[in-house]
């Protein structure tokens, strides 16, 4: 109650806000939520998002009589006085507006009917949507006509009775929601997000689903030993560089150098290393108060100083003496009984976990992105190898950890890791493998116009080595001239005769330093303001020192990466054993040596329609549980697709008149190999309902004239396309580029891409040369019909058809009501790029999730993950559902990907805030039921199995299913070693966050390595909703996604919203991919690659209801 009414008060605004006055939509909220129609937690979020869009429609000026009526204004304040309020029936009256009952001045009940008691501005039409636009303009609240209100939010366990059959251009069942006009859906979309000062209320965690077969998994958490009664102290540290204590004081990064001198004097504060823990920046946690601390004698160069309020504040200094550091304890002090109770909730909770995160973190090891590594190799779970042909690069095993509170208290999640790290290069020699030159032939102007790049290099101010002396230096730049010409201030001469040449001084000091490229720039080491008392180092004498990690880099080099990074189960979870046998109590937190196995349920596949054209009728095909797939060759027929694209028709099959088929690599694909890679190809595509007439292909056997990059936008490749479709009408582009990763493939792609999702509209199949002439046991893949099955399952989607449709009973929380499935993700650019970011909405248009409406928008901030116009979108997604389906979704079940813990609250109460105004401004509100789910696949957790699938190259055991394993063997399953977990498992208990309503997935088989689960976070979802509900529908989805015949490892929504957001940079006229952006051409702050709105081009509208990414 408490949290209600503090959420009324608001409401009701306080007399110093008037923000509150101008809350009219919540009447309706209000009276649903009494009648049990929606929940307190969907209840508040839904009064967040009215009152901004009063606030936003109102300008903070509210008109007169917005306010709420007496009605409720009487119930409100009856919440607030603690009494229950005077409602006589909280049950929905057969559809009609709920009966209120409340005191008339004679003291006794009357009946009032809650739409007569509207006021005018209760019937704004920010609440009915376009309901009675007329009336409120025209006509008093008397006059105006009687209004059907929308039925109540849906419970999947009490379904509405059956829909009546759908008119032909509905796709989905037509109920009555409202009445709505087409005409009247193109409201005012403009805002942004809507942001509330209140603390988002997740929904409670559910009790564990049981459907499925019972299982035990093996997991990678230990359980965390918390002495009982332990108490956490946070200390803040001050450095001489910073100005105050306070969040207003100078943001400055610690250095490395000044972080581990502070971590060496601090036992002499706090008596032991296992009595503090240190972040290496500005926090300090210990098991000691400043009480116990002054205690003890103080230490070394410790001392006591007054602060204010009676704070104590323990001081030192540096060398030279003006350099203090000082530590002033903060906070009250963290009691680790409340967190082991589950008792900690709100933003506090985070301040625990950090602090046993940072107390349990590796103080031996390097650390790098999150994970720790054994430079020295003396660590049994260390290795370091060389790789590359010029040895350039090297591979670090380590490992990565993270604290979760779960179910069962707070655990460690500890898994492998792998990266790639630059080993010790020459730096000329690194500059010239970047440009694909050779260090002799480097020249001022290329070597300058790398700098950027050279600062960025690693995590930024790389570390080098130099051969005349044995110093550790860092890059802070290159010299503006070259070093035959640069000059030095040489303060032990007189002024006027103190500057001398940097060339003199170094033959002078260093007479056996033999410098060869005088007409290269110095690279300076120091970031003083005057050029003249730089220090700078020839740039022939330096290397890099190593150790610096690797963004992008080579395919070969990825390759290696993940060799290292899939370790089969067993490999990983002896490896994990090992690390966590070095691991050693500190700070009286204590880390379990024994990994936690966990009770988890293996949920059946759902089964599949697909279409036989030979008895022209859908059939079931049944998916391998085991290996997560299945095929189309049913009792020697080829299945073909559910619906062909609706390009142009002959009787019920696809007819493509007209196509272009350009060769781009007609060195290695020959004429002979476009001729048998088309015969195949076509009659592939006639047995699959595609009917593409060979002799209707315009053909184009040397493209490699139309690759080449002028510069020009558009490129030369997209106005040799605009005239072929001008002259053709083309229906459909086929493409053979060369390998993917030279120049013109990294350039070429992305433009035809552009051309056709931006421009033409014209769907577009590539083929990869490289791929499809790999010699595999003596054969090329261009008559192969597996890769050629393939293709054509992209190839019908783009052409805006459907290859697939779920079998009976699959995806049931879509076959009550119309609903609407979305899928989110955010691309964002390498790490240190300043690219835009990309957003992608995808919503399904059907009943059966195969039909998709897609809108991509940039972000207003590089790697900006909050969505800044989702409102808009949604918007535009609602009506396009609604004039494909004619009727508006009851049911919104949004897929949101990317996005951390610490980012929950942002995220739901911004896109929640934002998908609730949107619906409001439609009529919506509170008709649809929304579910909004995080998905998270980059997870440290990790699931073994007993018996479990062994992927290939990692088994040992026999196994049933073929293969002794080995290296290079094919897995399988049934014997005694540690495999993967079976498509489908899912855990909901043990090892799940102990806050929310959250499980885990596995939804793939695991081709090697060992399978990522999936993390899913609902945040907001009717309070009927299960645990199995949920849990079956989200593996469903995985079925669905068109572009093969395996299990997904996520939704096929936020796969396909990925995969969108991912071409999205190709929009940008001029676009080119360059590794690391090392173009020396390029000056501008985004780079060779930058993709700015000001150039995007908006996605062709055709193309938006296709999966033209596929």
């Amino acid at each position: 109650m408490d949290g209600l009414q503090a959420e009324i008060k608001r409401i009701l605004g306080d007399p110093k806000n008037e923000q509150g006055k101008a809350a009219p939509e919540l009447n309706d909220l209000y009276r649903n939520y009494r009648a049990g129609n929606i929940s307190k937690d969907e209840y508040k979020a839904r009064c967040k998002a009215a009152d901004y869009a009063a606030r936003k429609r109102h300008g903070n000026n509210p008109p007169e009589g917005a306010t709420l009526n007496e009605v409720d204004i009487l119930a409100m304040k009856a919440v607030l006085r603690g009494e229950e309020p005077p409602v006589a029936s909280t049950v929905n009256n057969g559809g009609h507006a709920p009966v209120s009952s409340v005191a008339n001045d004679n003291g006794h009940a009357q009946q009032v009917n809650n739409d007569d008691a509207m006021d005018a501005t209760s019937l704004s039409s920010s609440v009915l949507g376009v309901r009675a636009r007329e009336d409120d303009e025209h006509h008093d609240s008397a006059q105006r006509p009687r209004l059907e209100p929308p039925p109540p939010p849906l419970s999947t366990r009490h379904p509405a009775p059956p829909p009546p059959p759908p008119p032909p251009v509905s796709a989905h069942p037509t109920q009555p929601v409202h009445s709505v006009n087409l005409s009247d859906l193109h409201a005012d979309t403009s805002g942004g997000a809507a942001v509330s000062s209140e603390p988002f209320a997740f929904p409670e965690p559910r009790e564990p689903g049981n459907q499925g077969r019972q299982e035990q998994v093996i997991t990678n958490a230990v359980q965390i030993q918390i002495r009982p009664g332990l108490m956490i102290y946070q200390y803040d540290v001050k450095f001489w560089f910073e100005q105050t204590f306070d969040d207003g004081g100078k943001k400055a990064k610690v250095p490395d150098g000044v972080a581990a001198e502070l971590n060496s004097k601090l036992p002499a504060l706090f008596g032991s290393p296992n009595h503090f823990a240190y972040d290496k920046s500005k926090i300090v946690y210990a098991v000691q108060s400043p009480d116990q601390v002054k205690q003890r004698s103080l230490q070394d160069c410790w001392s006591l100083m007054a602060g204010d309020q009676g704070h104590d504040i323990f001081s030192m200094n540096f060398k030279p003496e003006s350099q203090l550091v000082t530590l002033k304890q903060v906070g009250d002090p963290l009691n680790m009984d409340e967190l082991v109770d589950g008792r900690v909730h709100g933003p506090v909770f985070r301040k625990f976990l950090a602090a046993v995160d940072v107390s349990l973190a590796d103080r031996l090891h390097k650390c790098v992105k999150g994970a720790y590594y054994d430079e020295n190799q003396r660590a049994a779970w260390s290795a370091i190898r060389e790789v590359g042909r010029d040895r350039s690069y090297s591979i670090w095993l380590g490992y990565r950890q993270t604290v979760v509170d779960t179910t069962n208290g707070p655990m460690l999640f500890v898994d492998t890791a792998a990266t790639a790290m630059y080993a010790p290069t020459k730096l000329l020699d690194f500059i010239g493998h970047k440009l694909s030159i050779s260090p002799s032939n480097l020249t001022f102007q290329k070597v300058k116009g790398c700098e950027r790049n050279l600062k960025c290099h690693g995590t930024g101010k790389p570390k080098m080595t130099s051969t005349h002396k044995r110093m550790t230096y860092t890059f802070f730049g290159l010299d503006s001239v070259p070093m035959s010409e640069a000059t030095f201030k040489d303060k032990s001469k007189p002024e006027g005769e103190n500057i001398c040449s940097v060339l003199e001084w170094w033959q002078t000091n260093y007479p056996n330093v033999r410098l060869q490229r005088l007409d290269l720039p110095m690279v300076c080491t120091n970031n003083k303001k005057d050029p003249l008392e730089v220090v700078r180092i020839p740039i022939e004498l330096l290397s890099w020192a190593g150790g610096e990690p690797v963004h992008g880099g080579p395919p070969e080099l990825t390759q290696e990466v993940i060799k290292d990074a899939c370790k089969p189960p067993a490999e990983r979870f002896e490896m994990i054993k090992e690390i966590l046998r070095d691991k050693s109590s500190v700070m009286q937190l204590e880390v379990g040596r024994q990994t936690v196995t966990a009770p988890a349920r293996v949920l059946p596949p759902m089964d599949l329609l697909y279409f036989n054209n030979r008895n022209g009728m859908k059939q079931t095909v049944r998916v391998d549980g085991h290996k997560g797939q299945w095929n189309l060759n049913q009792g020697g027929t080829d299945l073909g697709f559910v619906r062909v694209g609706e390009q142009s028709k002959e009787g019920t099959r696809q007819n493509i008149r007209s196509w272009l088929v350009i060769n781009f690599e007609p060195r290695s694909m020959t004429s002979r190999y476009v001729n048998d890679f088309l015969q195949k190809f076509c009659d592939m595509a006639r047995e699959r309902g595609i009917c593409l007439d060979q002799r209707a292909c315009t053909m184009n056997s040397d493209g490699t004239r139309l690759a080449r990059d002028d510069g020009s936008k558009p490129t030369i490749i997209e106005e040799y396309l605009n005239a072929q479709h001008e002259d053709k009408d083309l229906q459909l582009v086929l493409c053979f580029l060369p390998e993917s990763q030279t120049l013109n493939g990294k350039f070429l792609y992305p433009a035809l891409k552009r051309w056709s999702e931006t421009g033409s509209g014209v769907p577009l199949a590539c083929v990869n040369t490289g791929k499809l002439l790999k010699e595999r046991s003596g054969r090329n893949n261009v008559t192969d019909p597996q890769y050629h099955a393939g293709l054509l399952l992209k190839l019908n989607l783009k052409l805006g058809g459907t290859n697939v449709h779920p079998g009976s009973g699959g995806l049931a929380l879509m076959q009550h009501a119309p609903t609407m499935v979305c899928g989110v993700d955010v691309n964002h650019a390498a790490p240190g790029s300043q690219k835009d970011s990309w957003a992608a909405l995808v919503a399904s248009m059907d009943p059966y999730c195969s039909q998709f409406y897609t809108t991509v928008t940039s972000q207003p901030k590089e790697r900006q993950e909050v969505l800044s116009n989702l409102e808009e979108n949604m918007t535009n997604c609602l009506r396009k559902f609604y004039e494909k389906n004619n009727t508006m979704p009851q049911r919104l079940i949004f897929y949101r990907d990317g996005v951390a813990h610490n980012q929950f609250e942002k995220v739901a109460e911004q896109e929640i805030g934002q998908i609730f105004s949107a619906l409001q401004k439609l009529g919506l509100v509170p008709s649809c039921e929304l579910i909004f789910v995080v998905v998270q696949k980059k997870t440290y957790a990790r699931f073994g199995m007993i018996g479990g699938p062994v992927p290939r190259g990692g088994g040992k055991g026999k196994g049933k299913g073929g293969g002794k394993g080995g290296k290079g063997g094919k897995g399988g399953f049934g014997g005694q070693e540690v495999g993967n977990v079976f498509p489908g498992t899912v855990i909901d208990t043990t090892v799940t966050d102990r806050r929310g309503f959250n499980f885990y997935l596995v939804s793939q088989f695991g081709l090697q390595g060992t399978c990522r689960p999936a993390h899913y976070h609902v945040l907001n979802c009717p309070p009927s909703l299960t645990q199995d509900e949920i849990q079956r529908f989200t593996f469903d989805l995985c079925h669905v996604y068109a572009r093969c015949t395996k299990l997904a490892s996520r939704p096929a929504p936020v796969y396909y919203a990925h995969l969108a957001a991912f071409h999205a940079p190709w929009y940008n006229a001029g676009y080119h991919d360059k590794d690391d952006n090392w173009d020396t051409a390029s000056t501008s702050s985004r780079g060779s690659g930058g993709s700015s709105a000001s150039t995007y081009a908006p996605i062709n509208e055709k193309q938006r209801e296709r999966l033209f990414y596929a």
